[in-house]
This record gives C-alpha cells, structure tokens and sequence, in this order.
C-alpha cells in the first residue's frame, strides 16, 4: 500500500501538459521564490491553499513566496478554474513540480 504523502507515480495532466519546471518556479530573486499558477482566485483560496503546498513542498516559510496566477503566457495553461477541481488537478501538479525541484536542487 502507497503511503498517503508518497508522490504520485505518473505525472498529473497538467503538469504533463506544462513539464518545464521554470515555468511553476522561479528562485531569480535571493530568499524569495515565485510560484505560478493558472489558476486564480475566485475567493475559494485556491492561492493561498497553493502558497501553503509549495512551502510546505520546498520546506520554507510561507512568506517567502510570492504568487503570480492566470497569465498563461507566463503561467502554466491549468485550464479553467472551478470549485476542488483547482486543488485537486493543480494543487497535485504544484505539489510534484517542488517536488521534483526540491530533489534536483
């Protein structure tokens, strides 16, 4: 049996739709990192639900990120955004891309 916390085995749609990790995370600026998303906020806190997964992932304080969201010339393309269907498509996918970041860096 798989543990809870274990990672997914096969990549969420759309982080396989949008694979280049630089475009979840970005670590330009010293003791800051930009999360971005295509999601946006429609008042369920679906943004600050992903600031808290990306910490919790990459293990820093929450006020270390900053979050820029919907823009998907310069965001992940997610899709539309509706209901648990952010947290439960794109918060998986934010959750492997740190992930993924944390391990190769």
């Amino acid at each position: 049996m798989t543990p809870s916390n274990a990672l997914p085995t096969a990549l969420p749609n759309v982080l396989a739709d949008n694979p280049q990790l630089d475009r979840w995370l970005n670590f330009a600026t010293p003791d800051r990192i930009e999360l971005a998303t295509g999601r946006v906020e429609l008042g369920q806190g679906v943004l600050t639900a992903m600031t808290q997964i990306a910490a919790e992932e990459l293990d820093v304080r929450f006020e270390r990120i900053t979050i820029r969201s919907g823009d998907t010339d310069r965001t992940p393309n997610e899709g539309y955004t509706a209901g648990s269907q952010s947290m439960q498509a794109g918060g998986i996918a934010l959750r492997t891309a740190c992930a993924e970041t944390r391990a190769v860096s």
